[in-house]
């Protein structure tokens, strides 16, 4: 079965090769499968679309990963 680190990795190649929807689809699998997003899980993805200038969805996130009570690191802000 896969795991948190493993749809971790996914996540980031997703993103690497622009399938942007993909990789926010992927969480939503995930949590299904009963893994939990992570710290890194939120990391990859606001990275990701704030590479793509989406700073809309970066917030939105930011917000669903406090409401998650996951504390936002000094990585994800940069």
């Amino acid at each position: 079965e896969p795991d948190t680190v493993t749809f971790n990795t996914l996540i980031h190649g997703l993103f690497l090769h622009n399938k942007v929807s993909e990789a926010v689809a992927l969480v939503e699998r995930m949590v299904l499968k009963g893994c939990q997003p992570d710290e890194r899980t939120y990391r990859a993805l606001v990275n990701g679309v704030c590479k793509r200038g989406d700073t809309d969805l970066a917030l939105t996130l930011l917000k669903k990963m406090e409401a998650e009570k996951l504390e936002p690191d000094v990585v994800i802000y940069s």
